[in-house]
């Protein structure tokens, strides 16, 4: 995406996170590279304006550990998800929690026996609202045709779901 459509998408209520400068395994990197990597993308969004969603990290390739999670904590991080899906209840997930550096997510998927319906997600938000949770909701290829892989989910699905958004706020 442009700077310009996370604009759009971040003016519109969504959040625009963290996921490192380089995208390495977390676990292999110095503390000082490390440190590095958080720190710069982190001034980047905010220097970007995304400053209400700076704080929170996605874990490259789910690669993660104590260290990496304190030394997230030590560069001001509030909480971080990980590649951990489809875990049942997301309600357990907030900031006070000792889990908010080891969030699960409901990874979308549009293809195949695993296809995520949106039906599926509104109900996981209706959810997640009523117990006044967390949900962390991931989309990685959303495209106009039909879906081939299983990170695909198509814009028209994906509008439903965002349009159910909007409609809850």
């Amino acid at each position: 995406l442009s700077v310009s459509q996370l604009n759009k998408l971040y003016s519109s209520g969504w959040d625009v996170s963290s996921h490192t400068v380089n995208h390495h395994h977390l676990t292999r990197l110095s503390t000082n590279i490390l440190n590095i990597e958080l720190n710069e993308s982190k001034l980047w969004l905010d220097n970007a304006g995304f400053t209400r969603s700076s704080q929170f990290l996605a874990y490259p390739y789910n690669d993660y550990d104590i260290r990496v999670i304190e030394i997230l904590r030590s560069n001001g991080y509030l909480a971080a998800r990980t590649g951990n899906l489809n875990v049942g209840s997301y309600s357990q997930y907030n900031l006070s929690n000792p889990k908010a550096f080891e969030m699960a997510t409901l990874l979308v998927d549009g293809y195949g026996d695993n296809e995520t319906s949106p039906s599926y997600i509104k109900n996981e938000i209706n959810n997640t609202i009523m117990s006044n949770g967390l949900l962390i909701i991931t989309f990685h290829h959303i495209i106009d045709t039909i879906p081939s892989v299983h990170e695909d989910y198509t814009i028209a699905d994906f509008k439903i779901v965002s349009d159910f958004l909007k409609n809850e706020e």
